[in-house]
């Protein structure tokens, strides 16, 4: 699976890259005019759907949709689902 430069960067701007959170996704979305909010959203949308604000997804621009579709799309295919800590917390303690 091969994804753009553009949705790379956008992934990297919505994980957590210090702390005791890196790697996972970062509990606020990034600005909603970037693309890092588009990835973050669809990121959101497979780990942990019940976090996702679907109100900020008409006002996407086309970059934003693209974005949004492969990084999606990337999760979905490789079944990721671990990059929420709140999901990981709930999954350890039996109530996912």
């Amino acid at each position: 699976m091969i994804i753009s430069a553009k949705s790379v960067q956008a992934l990297f701007t919505a994980v957590a890259q210090t702390g005791k959170n890196k790697g996972y996704l970062k509990a606020k979305a990034p600005p909603s005019r970037s693309n890092g909010y588009a990835a973050w959203q669809a990121a959101k949308s497979i780990c942990n759907p019940h976090k996702v604000f679907t109100c900020g997804m008409p006002t996407f621009t086309n970059e934003q949709k693209e974005v949004y579709g492969e990084v999606k799309h990337l999760f979905d295919a490789l079944n990721i689902r671990s990059f929420d800590r709140n999901r990981n917390i709930l999954k350890d303690i039996g109530l996912w």
